[in-house]
């Protein structure tokens, strides 16, 4: 595994975390409702997994579908399971203000307001300064998994670690629609929230 791929496969990590979270909350009768729900949700289940990891209890990435497979292959090293932990609980500290919502029959939209750090731009920086370092390793014979626990810890605590201001604000107007009752989200309206919370990893 190249360094690249090792870099890359850390970022992945950290975009499981929300793609699958955003997934967990339920529907509700009430479109802002159902959208301070689902925010609300994500929140709590990443810090309720943040904690769980940074206590080495790899089996609280159950609470969010499709994570637990990502973290199954770190079970039992706590180092990298506290980084990523200490990564979930940063990236539960939003703030967000749902407005204009404007319901239509079975279709509503809301426009939301997401502030956050600006994880994109902290984890490139953290990028560069960790790849020499990297490279160093391999080249004195450590192994591709010695690597990429290496680049775990570091990348992850330095991501929870660097930024202390929420200083990146995206506006997003989600369209819902009612599904047996219930609002929910329409699948291009979850990837622009996806991309707000995740504040510029992808």
């Amino acid at each position: 595994m190249t360094i690249k791929k090792i870099l890359k496969s850390v970022s992945a990590i950290a975009l499981s975390l929300v793609v699958g979270v955003s997934l967990v909350a339920c529907g509700s009768d009430d479109a802002k409702s159902y959208i301070e729900g689902e925010l609300k949700t994500a929140q709590k289940t990443m810090k309720e997994v943040g904690s769980d990891l940074k206590d080495g209890k790899a089996e609280g990435a159950n609470k969010i579908p499709g994570l637990s497979a990502v973290v199954a292959q770190f079970n039992g090293d706590k180092d990298s399971l506290a980084a990523m932990g200490s990564f979930a609980e940063k990236m539960s500290d939003f703030d967000f203000d749902v407005e204009d919502v404007k319901e239509d029959g079975d279709t509503a939209t809301a426009t939301v307001k997401i502030k956050t750090y600006n994880f994109g731009e902290t984890m490139k920086k953290g990028t560069v300064e960790l790849e020499k370092e990297l490279q160093e390793a391999a080249q004195s014979g450590k192994s591709p998994e010695e690597i990429q626990k290496m680049a775990i810890v570091k990348l992850f605590n330095y991501v929870a670690e660097t930024p202390k201001e929420k200083d990146l604000e995206n506006s997003v107007t989600l369209n819902m629609k009612k599904v047996d009752g219930k609002w929910a989200l329409e699948p291009a309206s979850f990837n622009e929230l996806t991309k707000a919370l995740t504040g510029g990893l992808n």
